[in-house]
This record gives C-alpha cells, structure tokens and sequence, in this order.
C-alpha cells in the first residue's frame, strides 16, 4: 500500500495490526510468570522438591504423564518466545507508523511523536521488566540493544527537529550507551552519529548563550568543553567504523563534527584553527555531494575571512 502511494490505507492496516498484536501482548504479559521472567512459565520453574522423605528418591512418573507435562512445557517455552518476538514487532510498527505520519502524503508531526513515544515507552518498559528479572536486556526473540537504543535515536531525531534539545539530550545519551555496549570494539555508523548528534544538543544552546541542559549546574564552559569532547570523539570513532554501505552517514557526521569544532574555535577567538575544520568539513560534504551543507560551510568560511581581513 505504501509503495503504490496508498499512505493513509497503509496507516489503516498497520494501525489495526499494531492494536491486535499489542492487545495479545498484554494478555499473555498479565501472568506473574511471564512478569517474573519465567520462560516456561510454570513447568520448569514449579517448587522445588519438600524436604523429607518425598526427597529421598526419585518419583514414579507414568509415561503418559510425563510425555503430556513435556508437551505443555514446550507450548509454555514456545508462547513466551512469540510473546517477546511479537513485542518487538509491536515497537518496529509504531516506528514505522511515525514515518508514515511525518512522510510528505501526512506531515502529522503529532501523530507521529505519539507513535514514537509509544515504541520507547514499550521498549523502556521491558527492558525494566527483563533487569528486575535478571534477563538479558536485549537479544534473544525479544529486541537487541542496538535495536532499543535506535528506537530512542528515533524519538531524540524528532524531538529535535522541533528544538526540543532538553528532551533529545538524554535519549541520545542512553541510545549511544546501549549501542556502544551491544557493539564493543566494532562501532558502527550509529555510535558516530549519535555521538555527533549529543554534541550539537549540548553545542548549539551553548554557543547561543542558551542554558545547555536540564541540570542548572552545568557551566557555559564546561558545555563548551563537552561539545568539544563528543565531536572529537566523533571524528575518532568514524575512524574505526569498517567501510560499507553505511559509509556515508559516518562522513555526513563526520563533517558535521569538523564544522562544530570549527564554531567552537570561533567561540574561543581562533580564527585558523576554524578555518582549517571548516575546510575539511566542507571537503567531505563535497565529497558526498551534500551540496546544500557545503554551501552553509562556505558561507561560514566567507564570513570568517571578511573578518580576519
């Protein structure tokens, strides 16, 4: 439906196929095993044996009962594991829903933040579920680390492009720590992004003279010097991202680090040592052919060679 440009049908169908799933979810959810964390629910995990003399030896157990317990066992294993993969279905189709509504056929901003902000209350929900449970946090049928900090990302990026940095900060910060611990030494295109993305939230209001972040405690200064930190951290880590077809969006951030450092030069009066990341900003955004970030470079250079003269 999407592909033939069937937008609002499309919306329709995935809007019902979300709240039939969610509403199986919540039933299955509503056990004390399943909340326990019991991935076979009653059957594997039934009391243990009494003291005394019924634990001396084993059981007689007739066959029969044996083989319809192991049967049941299995279809209790069988429905957490749905569960879990049908929860995560749930929080891929909310984000989904909210690029449907912010696509060109919509443009329901609103809409669209509902949706997102449903996916990350979801995914934030059973991730505390899992820890009081002592499960993995990701992985498995259920979601992966990387999977539940891109569904953060997802909201932070809206959050965003309204210019609600106070609200975008922590989602970036908590989606790179979950990232950055599902992927270790190999960091992906992600980790520089995000990375770019915490140093522009802090960045941008500190440059404006603008409060930097919810906590009153952090200094002009010391946000400058964070901003600094991330961005450097940034063009580090892109370092280390092995080429692929990602490759660009590590470069995209990449150059949009550079061109932070360069503003954060120009902040502390040091016109050549911005000069020189502008440069090299506007050198990978040629390179990638985003003309419309070389050109705002350009300007920036521009600008900063008038005044030197």
């Amino acid at each position: 439906l999407e592909m033939a440009g069937l937008v609002p049908a499309a919306i329709q169908v995935l809007e019902k196929t979300r709240a039939d799933a969610y509403h199986w979810v919540r039933t299955r959810m509503e056990t004390e095993a399943f909340k326990n964390g019991e991935s076979d629910y009653f059957f594997a995990r039934g009391p243990s044996a009494e003291k005394g003399e019924l634990a001396a030896g084993p059981m007689k157990v007739d066959p029969a009962i044996a083989e319809t317990y192991e049967k049941m066992k299995e279809a209790e294993i069988y429905e957490y594991g749905q569960v879990e993969k049908t929860l995560a279905k749930v929080v891929g189709m909310s984000i989904k829903l909210a690029e449907l509504y912010k696509s060109d056929y919509i443009q329901d901003d609103k809409k669209a933040e509902e949706a997102l902000e449903f996916a990350v209350q979801l995914s934030l929900g059973e991730v505390q579920r899992r820890h009081q449970a002592k499960l993995p946090i990701g992985g498995g049928n259920w979601m992966t680390l990387t999977e539940i900090g891109t569904a953060l990302s997802e909201l932070g990026q809206h959050y965003a492009s309204q210019g609600k940095l106070d609200l975008s900060l922590p989602l970036y910060l908590r989606a790179f720590d979950l990232i950055n611990a599902n992927e270790g030494g190999t960091p992906s295109c992600k980790q520089v992004t995000l990375m770019y993305n915490i140093s522009a939230c802090i960045g941008n209001p500190a440059l404006d003279g603008v409060s930097p972040t919810s906590d009153p405690g952090v200094s002009r200064a010391e946000a400058i010097e964070a901003t600094r930190k991330w961005a450097q951290g940034a063009i580090e880590r892109a370092g280390k991202v092995e080429p692929s077809e990602e490759s660009v969006e590590c470069d995209y951030s990449c150059a949009a680090a550079k061109v932070m450092l360069g503003q954060l030069a120009v902040f502390h009066n040091k016109p050549e040592e911005a000069l020189k990341y502008y440069y090299e900003g506007k050198d990978i955004y040629d390179r990638i052919e985003a003309l419309s970030d070389a050109e705002d470079v350009s300007r920036l250079i521009k600008d900063l060679e008038k005044k030197k003269k």
